[in-house]
């Protein structure tokens, strides 16, 4: 082992009991042993992982399709996609030729569906607060 002798060995563990003592010394052997286990761990990890990109470096051929023709398939692709994107759209609105909902017609809707099951003071839904104001809501609705 390292080309140490036995009784170098011996050397060694009576200078680390005379320096740290018998209490002290499971605990750094312990140490040790933890510190070797994880360096062999992260070792494996650091082959395994360089073999992979070895292995897929060797097996992947590379890219010869110009940069344009590539330009125009990313192109295509994406037209597709916003095209799909468009027609399902349309399904969820009722057909390519539905009309869009009112906006104001649909937050009143919103706002009567929201009196009905919790409280909110008519100040604060009549006229929305300024960027600086604070709102004061009750905490609890008044008692008809």
């Amino acid at each position: 082992m390292f080309g140490i002798s036995s009784s170098q060995i011996f050397f060694i563990a009576v200078v680390a009991l005379l320096l740290f003592g018998p209490e002290r010394i499971p605990e750094i052997a312990r140490t040790i042993g933890k510190f070797m286990r994880e360096f062999n761990k992260y070792k494996s990890i650091m082959e395994t992982t360089v073999r992979q990109e070895l292995y897929f470096a060797e097996q992947q051929a590379p890219d010869t399709t110009p940069v344009g023709d590539r330009m125009d398939k990313a192109a295509t692709a994406s037209k597709e996609l916003i095209e799909q994107e468009n027609a399902a759209s349309a399904g969820l609105l009722g057909g390519a030729g539905a009309e869009v909902p009112d906006k104001a017609a649909m937050e009143a809707e919103v706002r009567e569906e929201l009196h009905k099951t919790v409280f909110i003071p008519p100040a604060v839904v009549a006229a929305p607060p300024a960027v600086d104001e604070e709102v004061q809501v009750p905490a609890t609705p008044p008692q008809a």
